[in-house]
């Protein structure tokens, strides 16, 4: 069954992102089984708007994943964006 982004919604940004799988801020840990993300749950897990998901992108950010028709951002790449901008 596939999981709907939106009913992972919460106060804490770190807690929405464990939905998606991975280790994320505050030690955050989830089993996954997602690899890859549209822009549109790529924004959700990241608590922003698809349109930043696309600045971030164009300012070399973000880096996705080209192999197919749209762009897909890899659950790796969105952890390596929040180490890397986490102050």
């Amino acid at each position: 069954m596939k999981e709907n982004p939106s009913n992972l919604r919460t106060e804490n940004p770190a807690t929405a992102f464990a939905g998606f799988g991975g280790t994320i801020r505050h030690g955050v840990s989830v089993a996954s089984h997602r690899y890859a993300f549209t822009r549109e749950e790529a924004a959700e897990a990241l608590a922003v708007s698809p349109s930043t998901i696309d600045r971030l992108t164009k300012r070399g950010l973000l880096r996705p994943s080209r192999a197919t028709r749209r762009p897909l951002y890899s659950a790796e790449e969105l952890q390596r964006f929040l180490r890397e901008t986490t102050a």
